[in-house]
């Protein structure tokens, strides 16, 4: 998102301002952001976030009291992570440049299933783009703001009425306060931080309501946001049949019922 806000406010006016060059359009904007958004997805919480520790995770974290030595490590193949102790190592805690030949065989194994995952991505949005556009008439919300943002202006503004709203950056600033100041806390711990999540754990201590203190009481701004654009019906759903998974591993605890040759027991 700050690639679409970067070429909104600095980009797109300048070339208003200063140059005779036709600005980036509404159309074009959204492309570079879809574009931005699509590919961000494999660096980060999409795959690579937690892809290259789990590869990595049974032989850096091997001893001999758990015995993955002699139960996992037999059946990881040298294609599905690197093998070398000096790599593995080396990933986790630091090394002054990547050793690329270490790690050359599982790229060659995982880029083509990555490729091949974003082709079957691509065939259910081909598969149920007609469907949720053209007879639900989806609202799409992740979609809204950016299309705010990227409205044309009228000729004698450089930024449209998106950036005008004061609500608008009232509630932008909200959200910029508080992570600013427990991103803070996080590198300098002196720095006081603000609670985002109040665990539930201390009120479902005894069984059998133990599964009910699994569940966070957590605020988060992007969530709400996005609820907020959602259909009710939907945002309602998803808060509905979250509490309805957790009351009944409530009363399959309660009752011992066995659940497809297997019970929730902790």
């Amino acid at each position: 998102f700050a690639v679409l806000l970067a070429f909104t406010l600095v980009v797109n006016p300048a070339l208003r301002r200063w140059t005779r060059g036709r600005p980036f359009s509404s159309g074009e904007l959204l492309t570079v952001w879809v574009m931005t958004l699509v590919s961000s997805g494999i660096p980060s919480s999409g795959l690579f976030r937690y892809l290259l520790s789990t590869m990595i995770a049974p032989r850096y974290f091997a001893t001999p009291e758990n015995e993955w030595a002699e139960l996992l490590h037999p059946h990881l193949s040298g294609w599905f992570a690197p093998s070398d102790p000096d790599v593995v190592r080396d990933f986790y805690e630091g090394a002054d440049r990547v050793p690329w030949v270490g790690w050359l065989r599982p790229i060659l194994f995982w880029t083509p299933l990555i490729l091949l995952f974003y082709l079957a991505m691509i065939c259910m949005c081909a598969l149920l783009r007609r469907q949720w556009v053209e007879h639900e008439r989806f609202t799409f919300p992740i979609m809204k703001v950016p299309m705010e943002v990227t409205v044309e202006p009228p000729s004698d503004r450089a930024l449209n009425g998106f950036f005008h709203n004061r609500w608008m950056w009232l509630g932008c600033c909200i959200p910029v306060v508080i992570h600013t100041v427990n991103g803070l806390h996080a590198f300098v711990p002196s720095t006081p931080s603000i609670p985002m999540a109040f665990p539930l754990r201390p009120l479902f201590s005894e069984e059998p309501w133990i599964p009910m203190g699994w569940l966070i009481a957590m605020v988060f701004p992007s969530v709400i946001g996005m609820s907020y654009l959602l259909t009710q019906e939907v945002a309602f759903s998803f808060w509905f049949f979250h509490i309805m998974y957790r009351a009944q591993e409530t009363v399959i605890r309660a009752t011992g019922f066995p659940v497809g040759g297997w019970t929730f027991v902790h």
